[in-house]
């Protein structure tokens, strides 16, 4: 009560004090005594949730755990993805979640992922025939429209040019009227894809073929005449000194996502040696389940940068749905497009990416 407002309650309480909490005794306390009994509560009650163990997220009152739940709560919104068995309760499950939502939600390769029966593939080429080895393939809208438009566009160039360089009159009038198609397949079972630090360890795994050693050093120094990009030169160097590492003292985990990345990057070079390689690469890619493969070069290196580009090794898995006949005002349409787009991220890389990938390489 107070002698001069008689029908008023005032109550000072304690500092930081809330209703339902007890922070200390029942006397005030100064903020560093007010702080430390605070912490030590709050830690004992922590504790306590931990050592109880189940529950979910929410029950357990730390920074890492809403973080995580709001990961969790993010991936469900931004994928459509369930996440009910994201049961996040520690930090190795937040990290789980993490790359949960970096692969789902921003299109990087940190978790294996399964391409769903009959989901939707597309490949630009000048033949209507699929052949029977691996092939790239787009099922995002964004990549599908830009295949269409670069490469559609690229393919039809580069066999005018050749013609010209042949100065036949004849082939160039015949590379001129070529046809250009966009091939749609679909996937007749689900095509399991490995993450980076999956396909990372099956690659170092096949290390100890000296055979299969040898024929990806070749074929790296090979790429690396091929792919001038720095970015790619750093990947190639970085794969080089994986490689002379081992055995001995042996590849960390960075080690052999470099010697994944680099063998990715080769898989377009085609000599006896490169393709052996490439077999015995598919082969235990394919005992372990898995039947395609991120493009890592059009993804992070070359200045596509595509959202989820695919190689497919599993071809019987794979048939052919329908065939178009590219329009070529479409494709020229497309070109002018994504030409902007890529040149726009081709400035962010150049300014951003690869500083901060020789800055990674050399001090982490």
């Amino acid at each position: 009560m107070n002698e001069f407002y008689p029908n008023y309650m005032v109550h000072s309480g304690i500092l930081g004090q809330k209703w339902g909490q007890r922070n200390g005794p029942p006397y005030p306390l100064s903020t560093s005594q007010h702080t430390a009994v605070t912490k030590s509560a709050g830690s004992e009650q922590r504790f306590a949730a931990l050592q109880r163990g189940g529950g979910s997220a929410a029950s357990l009152h730390t920074s890492n755990a809403k973080k995580a739940t709001g990961a969790a709560k993010l991936i469900n919104k931004v994928t459509k993805m369930d996440t009910s068995a994201l049961k996040i309760k520690s930090k190795d499950d937040l990290q789980t979640a993490k790359k949960y939502f970096a692969t789902y939600a921003l299109g990087k390769n940190e978790i294996d992922t399964i391409l769903k029966t009959n989901t939707k593939m597309s490949r630009i080429q000048t033949s209507k025939e699929m052949e029977e080895f691996p092939f790239y393939a787009t099922y995002k809208k964004h990549d599908v429209r830009m295949y269409e438009g670069l490469f559609g566009k690229n393919l039809k160039d580069r066999a005018i040019a050749a013609a010209k360089a042949s100065g036949d009159a004849e082939k160039i009038t015949k590379a001129k009227n070529m046809e250009v198609y966009r091939v749609e397949l679909k996937n007749t079972k689900g095509l399991k894809v490995p993450s980076d630090e999956s396909a990372g360890k099956i690659t170092a795994g096949l290390l100890k073929d000296k055979e299969f050693k040898e024929n990806l050093r070749g074929s790296i120094e090979d790429s690396k005449s091929k792919m001038r990009r720095p970015s790619q030169q750093m990947l190639f160097k970085s794969a080089e000194k994986a490689l002379d590492k081992h055995p001995e003292p042996g590849l960390d985990s960075k080690d052999k996502k470099n010697l994944y990345k680099a063998l990715n990057l080769t898989l377009t070079n085609h000599n006896d040696q490169e393709v052996a390689m490439q077999k015995t690469f598919y082969d235990a890619m394919k005992k372990k389940g898995y039947g395609a493969l991120v493009d890592t070069n059009d993804q992070e290196y070359s200045s596509y940068h595509a959202k989820r580009p695919m190689i497919v090794f599993d071809t019987k898995s794979t048939a052919v749905d329908n065939i178009h006949t590219l329009d070529e005002k479409r494709v020229n349409r497309l070109n002018k497009i994504y030409n902007t787009e890529r040149y726009a991220k081709e400035a962010i890389e150049q300014t951003f990416g690869t500083p901060m990938r020789y800055l990674q390489d050399k001090y982490y």
